[in-house]
């Protein structure tokens, strides 16, 4: 299924086999699966919410650098 190019949530779903235990049969296999999402097979939905999160974190990291260079300038 997987080199078949099934996502794994797509096969953990019709197989009711956890992820982990999905990845260590492609490995035992010889199989070295891509944990990094392809871009191509994420719908819509999936993207808009990857980009809600990454812009969350952009905004965590941003506030977390002002405060840093706000520590530095009072010390």
């Amino acid at each position: 299924m997987y080199q078949a190019g099934e996502r794994l949530k797509a096969i953990t779903e019709e197989t009711n086999l956890s992820r982990p235990t999905i990845y260590w049969i492609l490995r035992t296999e010889g199989i070295v699966p891509d944990r990094k999402p392809r871009v191509d097979s994420l719908s819509m939905k999936e993207l808009l919410e990857a980009l809600r999160l990454a812009d969350q974190e952009i905004g965590r990291l941003t506030a977390d650098l002002e405060r840093l260079r706000q520590q530095q300038q009072t010390t």
